[in-house]
């Protein structure tokens, strides 16, 4: 009861495989680069998006009914399974620099990522929290964590939710690394505690 369900690559060795994930019945998953589906069967098996600025796909996620993973390091992509239903949410270069993003984790109405922007003249605010509704425009920087120019508030991301809010680890340039939480928003994005008051933070 155990076969190869499709040679993906044929008479050119092993394809590169990863991220193995159940959406809608099927198993989708990084094979070369790219983003597959699989149903179980050889016939549907098959490459869901050449879309180059959704390769490299990682870190999938369900969101809105809707497959979310990181493309490119710096995209944000959705997919309902279709090459055509397959794009990109959020650029983090769109600022004309650099960018990346990374940790997608849902709570509640949002999606929650660690991003990072830089401008064209190399300003930026490290990797901070930002949230999506799946839409381009409402895809932002929750709060600036840590204020000064280039310093991350995020340097350890290991997000958890529970019920509408995501708990995380942030430095905020005074206090350092503590319990944060948020609920999507700027003034409900705060220290739980200031676990370490010495100022050099915890573990």
């Amino acid at each position: 009861g155990t076969v190869m369900v499709k040679d993906i690559v044929p008479n050119s060795g092993s394809p590169y495989f990863e991220w193995l994930f159940v959406f809608n019945g099927e198993v989708y998953f990084n094979a070369n680069e790219k983003l597959w589906k699989s149903d179980g069967t050889d016939s549907g098996t098959v490459l869901v998006t050449n879309n180059q600025d959704c390769i490299y796909p990682y870190d999938l996620t369900i969101y809105n009914n809707e497959l979310y993973f990181i493309g490119d390091h710096h995209n944000l992509c959705k997919s309902d399974g279709t090459q055509a239903g397959t794009s990109v949410v959020k650029d983090m270069r769109d600022l004309g620099g650099s960018g990346g993003i990374s940790y997608l984790q849902t709570a509640g109405n949002n999606l929650f990522f660690r991003g990072s922007q830089v401008d064209s003249a190399g300003y930026g605010d490290g990797s901070e929290l930002w949230v999506s509704d799946g839409t381009e425009p409402g895809t932002v920087m929750v709060k600036d964590i840590n204020p000064v120019s280039d310093f991350s508030g995020l340097n350890y991301p290991s997000f958890i939710s529970i019920g509408n809010e995501v708990y995380f680890v942030a430095d905020d340039g005074t206090n350092g690394n503590e319990l944060w939480k948020s609920d999507g928003t700027e003034s409900g994005t705060f220290m739980v505690k200031d676990i370490n008051s010495a100022g050099d933070g915890v573990n």
